[in-house]
């Protein structure tokens, strides 16, 4: 009831021609001295957040004295009201800091004239703030092999044709080079694949542990691939070649040839015959107190990855004359 009354009396007020026409004086009256005020000239101190830009790539920024400069303005009302409360900051060169006996630093006057580039509204008369002062560090650059981390099971006589093809398989990395230094290669992400029967296309996430968070790598992610194909076994019967058979002795051996196990891709193994293969035995082992001779692979097809020779042991007949 008792705003109700306030209410009615406020309206009776205003619908009074006297009391509207004060208002509006008083009001009218505000806003001239407002518009006087702001746009006289005033000089007033203002802090301003620092941004630094154009750091060197091969310098890493450690320490910086201050994230904010101190500046005396100078301007009209209006541009002060801009300046203070749209207050876009300050951007510092770093290209342009001082060095002097293994120091970086900014002076004030460097600083005033950056400052100077960036506002034009308003006059920087003076910065407050002395100088800026800056540490940097070495900012390595290298490169290093990428090494995948898979874990591969495939379907029953399949398996790899040839070697993983890792793209790309070496990367930079860039950081503090005391990191730096310490790193040789990055590993993948663990990526598991199982019955695998078809090529491998896969892109894996590059591994970079929270420890190495500082550093800079130049992809995050790498594409695995390799050819899959169906394997078998073939047998191949290979001559045994024998070194250092004393003159005028000949040697038999039991047997003559022997057999070498090879499992490849099934066409490959149609391509395997025996003249890609040489097997050697040295005479010397028998008289070295060894009984047999013992056969050893020295030539294979270099797309073999699975080979193996049956007899790991070989009788012989000594014959003279």
């Amino acid at each position: 009831m008792l705003k109700d009354t306030k209410a009615n009396s406020v309206v009776g007020l205003l619908k009074k021609p006297k009391s509207l026409v004060f208002l509006t004086f008083m009001v009218v009256s505000f806003i001239l001295w407002l518009l006087i005020k702001l746009s006289q000239v005033y000089s007033y101190p203002i802090s301003l957040d620092v941004s630094y830009t154009n750091l060197p790539e091969d310098k890493l920024l450690l320490k910086a004295s201050g994230r904010k400069v101190n500046v005396l303005v100078e301007g009209t009302g209006f541009n002060l009201l801009k300046a203070n409360v749209f207050n876009k900051g300050a951007d510092l060169d770093l290209l342009k800091v001082r060095v002097k006996d293994n120091k970086s630093y900014l002076l004030s006057n460097d600083i005033e004239n950056q400052l100077k580039e960036q506002y034009r509204v308003i006059e920087i008369k003076q910065v407050l703030t002395d100088s800026l002062i800056f540490q940097f560090g070495v900012n390595k650059k290298k490169t290093v092999p990428v090494v995948p981390d898979l874990e591969l099971s495939f379907e029953t006589d399949y398996g790899l044709a040839d070697s993983l093809s890792i793209t790309p398989p070496e990367i930079w990395i860039r950081g503090p080079e005391n990191v730096i230094d310490s790193i040789q290669f990055i590993h993948t992400e663990k990526k598991v694949i199982r019955n695998i029967k078809d090529d491998i296309n896969a892109e894996v996430l590059l591994n970079k542990p929270d420890s190495l968070g500082t550093i800079d790598i130049e992809v995050q992610k790498v594409s695995v691939t390799a050819r899959v194909d169906r394997f078998s076994e073939k047998i191949i019967k290979v001559p045994l070649l024998i070194e250092n058979i004393p003159e005028g002795t000949q040697i038999r051996t039991f047997p003559q040839k022997l057999d070498v196990v090879c499992k490849a891709p099934i066409e490959d193994l149609k391509t395997i015959t025996a003249d890609k293969f040489l097997i050697i035995a040295d005479y010397r082992d028998v008289q070295n107190g060894g009984g047999y001779l013992i056969p050893r692979l020295i030539k294979k097809p270099a797309f073999l990855s699975d080979v193996k020779l049956m007899q790991t042991k070989v009788e012989f007949l000594l014959k003279k004359g």
